[in-house]
């Protein structure tokens, strides 16, 4: 996985990544304390919530379970927003 941070902003924690998930790579389920966006940049974006395309925009609440990750068949890069401070819990 290839993460690289855009925005941090220091009085909220709002962040900003781009990550890249390489063919194959998943997320294990998890969930997050902060409410956070993905926007597929390019390939096929895999989550618990369906499968997604360049373009599409995904929001997740806070404390939502999920698994996210690139498709068997090609790399994923997306933007990661989060509303406040980034955490992962894994489950």
């Amino acid at each position: 996985m290839y993460e690289h941070k855009l925005v941090v902003d220091p009085e909220t924690g709002m962040t900003i990544k781009q990550i890249r998930y390489p063919k194959g790579c998943m997320i294990p389920l998890h969930t997050h304390h902060c409410a956070h966006s993905i926007y597929v940049l390019k390939g096929t974006l895999v989550t618990s919530h369906g499968t997604f395309g360049p373009g599409e925009f995904v929001w997740h609440d806070e404390g939502v379970e999920m698994t996210h990750g690139a498709s068997d068949e090609e790399d994923v890069d997306i933007l990661f927003i989060t509303n406040k401070a980034l955490d992962m819990n894994y489950l």
